[in-house]
This record gives structure tokens, C-alpha cells and sequence, in this order.
């Protein structure tokens, strides 16, 4: 089950694998999400996993989704995330925002994202106009 979180990261990576998460990794992602106060839902080619930042345990901080599967293609058409590129999107209360810098790995996509919301945060504190974010390509192969 995610938490409630303040925001959802959504990664197609069609590509990637848990296989290739070391521990090491693994808590870099963990300490990420709970900075970003966000949860990552990365969805692939078999299925999706979802790494819920509040967890308590490993066991339950990342989770193999496979009710996904029969929507990914719609997922993807409606994010417009379709053909073989990966793409990230930070999902919140009032917008969705795809983001990326041409990140290598989904830690490097998820400093992006804070990034980002730093960013948006602080031009929307200071004026009556929300800033308009650009949009960049997370294009690049990812080991992690």
C-alpha cells in the first residue's frame, strides 16, 4: 500500500530491472522518497514496482505490482510516454510534470525531480502565477 505522500514519482523504464538495485542503492532510492516526501511507482515492460517511502521495512518499501500490466500501454499513451523512450513524471495535487536531464539511473531522476519541486515550490511562493516547468527527456540507459 503507498503512503500518503505529498507526491508520486511515475517512471516508464521499460528496460529496467529490481535485479540490478543493490542495497546500497536501494537506500539511496529510500532516502531520496523520504526527502521528496514522494513515493516511486516505476513501471516497466513485465509489470510495475512501487517503493512506498513511509515503509518500515525492505519488504514492504518496494513491491512487485502485476495488476499494472494489462495498462501499461494506456498508461504510457496517456502520459505520453509511448515508443522506446523512458520518461519520469512527479505527480502532485495540482499538476503533473515530466522531468529527467537525461538521468542515467532512477536515483539521478529522482534528484532531478527534487530538483525540480524546490524550484516550483519556491516560484510559486513568490508569485501569483505558477512557473511553467520545461520539459527534458530522461533518455539515457540506467544501472540502477
Amino acid at each position: 500500500m503507498l503512503s500518503v505522500s505529498s507526491c508520486r514519482v511515475l517512471a516508464f523504464a521499460r528496460t529496467w530491472s529490481i535485479d540490478a538495485l543493490d542495497p546500497a542503492t536501494l537506500q539511496a532510492l529510500r532516502e531520496r522518497l523520504q526527502r521528496l516526501g514522494a513515493d516511486l511507482i516505476v513501471v516497466t515492460g513485465n509489470g510495475a514496482w512501487s517503493f512506498d517511502a513511509s515503509a518500515q521495512d525492505e519488504a514492504a518499501f518496494c513491491v512487485y505490482r502485476d495488476r499494472i500490466i494489462g495498462d501499461l500501454a494506456t498508461a504510457a499513451t496517456l502520459f505520453a510516454a509511448r515508443g522506446a523512450e523512458d520518461a519520469v513524471f512527479v505527480l502532485d495535487r495540482s499538476r503533473v510534470v515530466r522531468v529527467g536531464h537525461g538521468a542515467k539511473s532512477l536515483v539521478e531522476a529522482l534528484d532531478c525531480a527534487a530538483e525540480l519541486l524546490v524550484t516550483r515550490r519556491i516560484a510559486t511562493s513568490t508569485t501569483t502565477r505558477a512557473p511553467i516547468a520545461s520539459l527534458h527527456r530522461w533518455t539515457a540507459e540506467h544501472a540502477s
